[in-house]
C-alpha cells in the first residue's frame, strides 16, 4: 500500500504500527509472535501488544458510535473545483469526526456511546489470519529488541498497568 510504502519516512524514530498478525511486519510495522509459541517473553509481547490493540479498538468503537457514518463504507467524490482528491476528502471527514468528538469531550457531553455488543475483557480476540512473520531480518531484530525490554521490565509494566 501506498501508506505501508511512506511509514518510514513519516513514523518518528523509535515508532511503530501496532498491527495484527494479517499484515507483513517490517521495521515499522510490529505484529505479535505466532500463538502456538510457548517462549514466556512472546506470550508476555503478545499480551501487551494486544492490550494496546484493543485500546485504539474500543477508540474506534466510541467514534464509529457517535458518528455513525463511520460505519459505512467512506465513498466521497473528489472535490476538483477545491483541487481535492478522493482520499482527501475522506480524510476530511474522519478530522471532522475527530475534531466534533473533542469538542464533545470539553463540553462534558454526556450521551452514552458505549455500544452493549462491543464490550470485552481488554484483550483483542485471537487472530484468524495465519502469521506473516516473513519480515525482514530488521524487522525481526525491532520486535525481538521490544520484547526483550518489555521481558525485562515486566515487574515495573505489571506495577503501573494492573
Amino acid at each position: 500500500s501506498r501508506l505501508g510504502a511512506t511509514l518510514e519516512r513519516i513514523l518518528p524514530s523509535g515508532r511503530h504500527i501496532v498491527a495484527d498478525s494479517g499484515y507483513t511486519m517490517s521495521e515499522n510495522v510490529v505484529i505479535p509472535y505466532p500463538e502456538s509459541d510457548t517462549n514466556p517473553a512472546h506470550q508476555w509481547f503478545n499480551y501487551l501488544h494486544s492490550r494496546t490493540r484493543i485500546t485504539v479498538e474500543r477508540a474506534n468503537g466510541i467514534l464509529k458510535n457517535r458518528f455513525r457514518i463511520l460505519k459505512l463504507p467512506l465513498n466521497q467524490k473528489a472535490d476538483e473545483f477545491a483541487g481535492r482528491t478522493q482520499t482527501s476528502q475522506m480524510v476530511r471527514m474522519i478530522e471532522t469526526c475527530l475534531v466534533l468528538h473533542n469538542i464533545f469531550i470539553d463540553l462534558n457531553d454526556d450521551t452514552n456511546i458505549a455500544d452493549p455488543d462491543e464490550i470485552d475483557n481488554g484483550v483483542a480476540e485471537p487472530e484468524v489470519f495465519q502469521n506473516r512473520n516473513d519480515g525482514t531480518a530488521g524487522a525481526v531484530f525491532v520486535r525481538d529488541t521490544i520484547t526483550e525490554y518489555l521481558y525485562d521490565n515486566q515487574a515495573l509494566i505489571k506495577s503501573k498497568y494492573p
